[in-house]
């Protein structure tokens, strides 16, 4: 039964029913002492039936079922009795009493709590009385809660649950807060509810009390009588609306409900409807049962505007009325898109986690017969793959696919976004590419799930692989819940303005919620439910919609059950609306597109990376995987340069390192007791297959870029020995080299002018005398810096850039490029989002030696010290002799602490309320600024640069091996709502085990962190980019004996593009065709239109297309240079396309 209100005043004794129901609350009564008053306002019962109930009360007749305490005014035979303070302690979930096993010392407490008392915790403290009936006795029955006394300053609310009926009680306030340990002090008060025997069931029963509003209530007794009558046959008639229609033939009913308690069966009833407009409507209804009744009262529609009516009800011999409204209801449609979460472990073994959404396919193959209209969904597109290889009946699944029964979402697995690289966020969309294309499987929606937020160029990514719709369903552990806006659809929109219709909800499970049976195996529970959530979304003035997403189905790996394709069957036969609709999701937001386009909102802003700092648990393995991202890279672009055979032989190979970057940046990182239990076998096994992706990530870019190297450098006829050297980026650039001699050792040298995309011979240097180390104090310098360390912790403390003039160090706090290991005996708010601050301890480095070194090219600082919790530290800060850069190189050998702890590279730079820039995938974000309501911002994630800068100075940063940074300050558990820049400081957050689940608890081993700087005036985003890719992306060369190949050319630049706001970020063979695909990114939000040049590739067309390598136009070419449309701050894709016939 719907919650009803009462209020309870203190009159000894005295009784009156709550509000639409049939409880019991004490009211003044001042001439009817000991007699009932109705309270309810709803239902106007005939004059000589009031007269009757007024003279009348519950009436005990049948003695008593259960009694929980002694009914004497005291508290003394309850849980720690007159000890309040001991509630925490020894309650902390509430009570639950079990009637004939429970003891009331240890089972019931004397005091609940209500939401307001803090001592308490938080919430509401729910108690429960537990019955078992192996039969139901006839009603009517009287629920009695006798009362001590409640707070005398915050009088409670007390919900009252029998079942599923339902009745809340305003208390009055209390007498003394003495009555906590002397229950005489108190002022006794009693609540009763009437319940016909329909509210009962056989077997397990529960009456729940819980307060709702306010504070504490003292208990005295708890008892369920059975009584001989109630006031009347009938309590508490209402109208009550509802939001389902019915069809009869052609026409359509809107359905009103007559509710009221019955309190004994009935062979029939009769209902008489009118309306001031001259409706007029009569129903007869056989077999009624006692209990909480909701009569359909089948009105015609649709209604044009709102009726008054009046309701008579014929009961037995009574007659009941009420007066209400009729209101036009909505026809709601909701959209059921379920989907099992994936997690790819957490639960168990990878395999066996995985193994359960295989079977589930099984299953949904199975029904799809017997279920016209089922649609399952693989939330994960990796889920097919798996399937394709393992399951049994693959065609069956690509037949369901193709034809819209099986929706196979977009992205490969639940990413942590952040972390992602340009390259890989794309790549996350290839499977579900080549499912469309190979097998017209697809369903233009993709699914985020468990990981409450993603970097705001997602939309754009999405959009290039042509999907439009975006559902997420989040888990705001260890986040910010407040995000915007929720469970509406909106347009979220990327920088270069492309867009994806999105639906945001807390949660990822939840059309099982609807799809549930009673008891008796009818749609009961569904309808209940159903009409809950209409409601919620009914009363929202911020939704004009009238379809309502329903996102997922189950929980983490679990199997389904047939319910969920079983019951919308069933409930669409028997209501027209609201319509229980299957989908994949598009479904819904095409609906949504059609008929309420005026009312999609528009969202711009970057999510941040809030369970990112989760792959600071595993540093090692998050440093070598970002590193490989960067080595595909350029491993992709040097095979595209090579002959289709060598192309075509190493294609699987490409396929499987991503495969491994994207599983290992899957949100899932270990078991649920990984934190709590680290040695459990079921942890060690799933770790173990985790950091296999890591390193076999790492292990097969590695050997692709080698090989690719020595296949391209093969293909190039020197006249003498030589050294090649490889040029990634698509601008001409000059640095340090590192190659292999032919006797094996290493040598370096600076190779200038290395043309774009492209190679440049160089005759083989004399060998140098290397590194030396010399004598002098502890600063370096050359023509751009003088650097200066501090000789107490080996942290560079000045940095003074030569041509600005300009200090760029703020030393007021640490020294830049400083270790700092963060340690908290009371992690508080580190843990989660918590008022209770942590108390931070900080370690820095005590250095035991600086050693400065030279070589030709450049000259460095070694720094070896003592720190916490560490076998080992030393570092190195470089300075190029021939290239305004410094390099900062840190190896740390930890020991393993599960206590919690974090470390940090402070780089303190001289500003003050500086403008900072940084890249996520595929895009830059200035924190606070371009973020979206409720984004992280007490970690970010950085890709290749990041800029720090004011009016006349600005520095670009760069991480190598560690994505994350703080700004301004180490992660203090802030939880920000908004982040004020005020100085210059970044903070690289290398590694930490803040999480209580998934992540690693601890981690040891060597360990080494690369960073690295440079300084000028001003940067445009493009020129930070090209800092940063010249330092994660180095130019690759081989030493070249003389004659090989047959390109003689001692130099040769095979992709560039003009002007300086593009740059290429990949060049790799194309995925469906014979070709190459060029992929541009403009940079600095101005241009449209790219200038591209090609020289050396074999291609007999160029098309612009999407991501997934679609083709849009053709591109007109002249002399190898083509014009290439662009949004700004977009991406542009290329295709290169070549016969086959023309192959090598």
């Amino acid at each position: 039964m719907a919650v009803c209100e009462a209020t309870a005043l203190r009159l000894p004794r005295s009784y009156g029913r709550c509000r639409g129901c049939s409880a019991l609350a004490e009211v003044p009564t001042h001439r009817l002492n000991r007699h009932v008053m109705r309270l309810c306002l709803t239902t106007t019962v005939l004059l000589a039936v009031i007269v009757a109930a007024l003279a009348v009360s519950c009436m005990a007749g049948g003695g008593v079922l259960w009694q929980v305490g002694k009914c004497d005014g005291s508290y003394a035979e309850f849980g720690i009795a007159g000890h309040q303070e001991n509630y925490t302690r020894d309650f902390p979930g509430g009570a639950t009493f079990e009637v004939g096993k429970g003891d009331p010392a240890k089972d019931w407490v004397y005091i609940q709590p209500g939401p307001d008392d803090k001592w308490a915790g938080e919430g509401e403290h729910p108690f429960e009385v537990v019955f078992n009936l192996d039969e139901v006795p006839k009603g009517p029955f009287e629920l009695k809660v006798d009362l001590v006394d409640v707070s005398p300053t915050d009088a409670p609310t007390l919900r009252v649950r029998i079942n599923d009926n339902v009745c809340s009680y305003d208390l009055k306030a209390g007498a003394s807060q003495k009555s906590l340990t002397d229950p005489t002090k108190g002022r006794s008060q009693s609540v009763l509810m009437c319940a016909a025997g329909g509210f009962l069931h056989q077997g397990r029963n529960v009456v729940n009390l819980t307060i709702t509003k306010g504070s504490y209530v003292l208990y005295d007794c708890i008892s369920l009588s059975q009584i001989d009558k109630a006031p009347h046959v009938v309590q508490g008639l209402t109208l009550r609306p509802t939001f389902l229609f019915k069809k009869r033939g052609d026409r359509l009913y809107q359905i009103e409900y007559a509710t009221f308690d019955l309190f004994q069966d009935l062979p029939s009833v009769r209902t008489e409807l009118t309306s001031d407009s001259g409706l007029k409507l009569e129903q007869d209804f056989r077999d009624v049962r006692s209990g909480t009744r909701n009569l359909e009262l089948e009105i015609p529609a649709p209604m044009s505007r709102t009726e008054k009516v009046a309701l008579k009800l014929h009961a037995g011999d009574e007659i009941f009325e009420a007066r209400g409204e009729i209101v036009p209801q909505k026809q709601w449609k909701v959209y059921l898109m379920p989907s099992t979460h994936l997690d790819i472990g957490y639960t168990d073994i990878q395999d066996k986690a995985l193994k359960v959404h295989l079977d589930n396919v099984d299953r949904a193959l199975d029904w799809f017969n017997r279920f016209p209209h089922f649609i399952w969904n693989l939330e994960g597109s990796i889920i097919a793959d798996e399937y394709l290889k393992k399951g049994s009946r693959g065609n069956d699944m690509l037949d369901m696919g193709a034809c819209g029964r099986i929706g196979v979402m977009g992205f490969y697995a639940n990413e942590l976004t952040g972390i992602c690289s340009s390259e890989s966020l794309s790549r996350l969309i290839d499977f579900y590419d080549f499912l469309r294309k190979a097998h017209d499987v697809e369903s233009d929606c993709a699914m985020m799930n468990d990981v409450p937020s993603m970097v705001g160029t997602v939309p754009m990514i999405l959009a290039g692989h042509g999907i439009k719709y975006l559902s997420h369903g989040m888990n705001f552990t260890r986040a910010r819940g407040d995000q915007e806006p929720m469970q509406r659809p909106f347009y979220w929109e990327s920088p270069d303005g492309s867009k994806v219709l999105m639906w945001k909800l807390a949660g990822y499970a939840q059309s099982a919620e609807l799809t549930d049976l009673d008891d008796e195996g009818n749609v009961q529970l569904c309808r209940d439910r159903v009409s809950s959530l209409i409601s919620e979304f009914a009363r929202r003035t911020d939704y004009p919609f009238d379809a309502i997403l329903m996102h997922g189905a189950y929980g983490d790996n679990w199997g389904s059950g047939v319910s969920i394709a079983e019951v919308p069957e069933q409930w669409n036969k028997l209501y027209e609306y609201p319509k229980l609709v299957f989908c994949k999701g598009k479904e819904f937001f095409q609906y949504i597109e059609a008929n309420f386009a005026k009312d999609i909102t528009t969202v711009k802003g970057d999510g941040g990376g809030w369970w990112e700092d989760g792959a600071n648990s595993s540093a090692h393995e998050t440093g070598i995987t970002r590193v490989a991202k960067e080595q595909l890279v350029t491993a992709e672009k040097l095979t595209s340069l090579c002959d289709r055979d060598y192309q075509r032989a190493v294609g699987d190979r490409f396929s499987d390192a991503w495969r491994n970057v994207l599983l290992y940046d899957e949100h899932t990182w270990g078991s649920a007791c990984s934190i709590d239990d680290p040695t459990n076998p079921a942890q060690l096994a799933q770790w173990a297959v985790k950091k296999s992706f890591a390193d076999n990530a790492a292990d097969a870019a590695r050997k692709l870029l080698d090989e690719s190297a020595d296949k391209f450098a093969s293909q190039i006829h020197a006249a003498k020995d030589s050294v090649l050297v490889f040029n990634p980026s698509s601008w001409p650039r000059s640095g340090i080299v590192w190659y292999s001699l032919p006797e094996g050792n290493m040598a370096e040298f600076v190779a200038d002018s290395v043309p774009p995309m492209g190679y440049k011979l160089f005759d083989v240097p004399k060998a140098g005398a290397g590194s030396v180390p010399v004598d002098g104090d502890a600063v370096l310098d050359n023509r751009f810096y003088t650097v200066k360390f501090d000789p107490k912790t080996g942290a560079v403390m000045s940095i003074f850039d030569k041509d600005l003039k300009r200090e760029v160090v703020d030393s007021s706090t640490y020294g830049l490029g400083g270790y700092l290991y963060a340690t908290a005996k009371n992690p508080g708010s580190l843990l989660g989002y918590s008022t209770e601050k942590p108390d931070i301890k900080l370690d820095e480095v005590a250095a035991t030696s600086l050693i400065k070194s030279v070589s030709d090219d450049l000259q460095s600082m070694i720094v070896t010290g003592e720190v916490a919790m560490a076998k080992s530290y030393r570092s190195r800060v470089v300075l190029h002799n021939d290239q305004k850069r410094i390099d900062f190189i840190c190896d740390i050998d930890r020991i393993p602490n599960r206590a919690k702890e974090a470390g940090y590279f402070a780089f303190p730079f001289a500003f003050k309320n500086p403008t900072i820039r940084l890249e996520i995938p595929d895009g830059v974000i200035r924190p606070e600024i371009d973020q979206i309501k409720a984004a992280c911002k007490d970690w970010f994630c950085v890709q290749q640069f990041l800029t720090v800068a004011d009016d006349s100075a600005a520095v670009v940063w760069t991480a190598l091996d560690s994505p994350l940074v703080t700004l301004e300050d180490i992660n203090r558990g802030q939880w920000y709502d908004h982040l004020k820049i005020e100085n210059g400081s970044v903070f690289a957050y290398v590694f930490s085990n803040y999480w209580w689940t998934n992540y690693k608890a601890d981690q040891e081993g060597p360990h080494t962190f690369r960073f690295a700087l440079t300084s000028g005036k001003s940067f445009t985003d493009a020129e930070a980019k090209h800092f940063g890719e010249s330092v994660q992306s180095p130019m690759v060369a081989r030493y070249v004996k003389a004659g090989g190949g047959t390109n003689s050319a001692a130099s040769q630049s095979f992709v560039s593009v003009d002007g300086g706001d593009f740059v290429v970020q990949a060049v790799m063979p194309a995925r469906f065709s014979e070709g190459t695909v060029i992929r541009l990114r403009e940079m600095n939000g101005k241009s449209r239109e790219a200038t591209l040049k090609v020289n050396g590739i074999s291609y007999d067309k160029a098309y612009l297309c999407n991501l997934a390598e679609d083709e849009l136009q053709q591109l007109d070419v002249k002399d190898g240079i083509m014009r290439v449309p662009c949004r700004p701050l977009g991406l542009a894709t290329v295709l290169l396309e070549r016969h086959q016939e023309e192959e090598e």
